[in-house]
């Protein structure tokens, strides 16, 4: 029998999902499209996808989501390239926090 997820996952997951729509949606802008097509379709649609994931327990979609969120740091990464739109701003901090979690 697996174990209820904490309300501090569920809160972290929650967080991190408001945090990659904003994301995205920044992404769709016109203006921003061009730079952030890649990352939307390689990165941000499918952590959103793997953390709404149904049938598979929080911590493995944490855990999936984060793996497809592993684009900060380095050269080249989402932290040279993100738009300079506050609508990206949270999703460090959110990712983070559900790695923290996922183990």
């Amino acid at each position: 029998m697996s174990e209820k997820p904490s309300f501090e996952m569920e809160a972290v997951a929650k967080r991190l999902n408001v945090e990659i729509d904003k994301t995205i949606a920044v992404c769709r802008k016109k203006e921003n499209l061009a730079t952030c097509k890649h990352w939307l379709e390689k990165f941000f649609v499918p952590a959103k996808e793997a953390l709404n994931e149904r049938g598979r327990a929080l911590p493995e979609r944490l855990t999936s989501a984060c793996v497809h969120l592993n684009v900060f740091g380095g050269m080249g990464s989402w932290s040279d390239v993100r738009p300079d739109d506050s609508g990206t701003d949270g999703l460090y901090d959110a990712y983070i926090a559900a790695k923290q979690l996922a183990g």
